[in-house]
């Protein structure tokens, strides 16, 4: 007997009264079994959510730790660049009368960019080179390089001595090499 007509037979009066008591429950009944169903099927479905995460985060984690090695490679090697600079516009000034001058504004110049790594650690790492427009590295008296001459300073810095995240191969061993080339004032 359906619902509808169990509770036609209720509006009437007719049937007898424990038909009437248990048909309420008997639909209660279906409906619950209906919910009970469908929350074991939400159960169910729960519970491949997870597995499918248990898969998927230590990708996303890999795709976002590899994002931010990157970034901090990309950066590095700006930095790496403008040192090269600051160490080029030191040597062509006139004043500059030493190779070591040109050192001390490059790794200078790495410390204020890198302040949680040690200088020595900076100054191991960074071999710092200054040649005349021959390219003929100058050691020491830069006082025979005259007045527009050009002068280049190669710096280069290991990319493990400054990184966030060891453990990437990608970008293991690198080295950023920058190379920048002015003339004497």
């Amino acid at each position: 007997m359906n619902d509808s007509a169990l509770f036609n037979q209720l509006r009437a009066g007719s049937g007898s009264r424990a038909r009437a008591t248990q048909a309420p429950v008997a639909g209660v009944s279906r409906r619950l079994a209906r919910r009970k169903a469908a929350s074991r099927k939400a159960a169910s479905r729960k519970g491949a959510a997870v597995v499918e995460f248990a898969f998927v985060a230590p990708v996303l984690v890999l795709m976002v730790l590899g994002s931010i090695d990157v970034g901090q490679s990309i950066s590095v090697s700006q930095v790496v660049n403008d040192a090269s600079r600051a160490g080029a516009r030191e040597a062509s000034r006139d004043r500059a009368t030493d190779t070591a001058q040109v050192s001390n504004a490059v790794t200078s110049y790495l410390q204020q960019n890198f302040p949680n790594v040690a200088a020595e650690t900076l100054a191991g790492h960074t071999p710092i080179t200054v040649a005349d427009r021959a390219g003929t590295a100058v050691n020491g008296d830069m006082n025979a390089l005259q007045t527009g001459d050009a002068v280049s300073v190669t710096v280069t810095l290991q990319y493990e001595s400054v990184r966030w995240t060891p453990g990437f191969p990608g970008l293991s061993n690198s080295a950023f090499t920058t190379t920048t080339v002015m003339r004497r004032e």
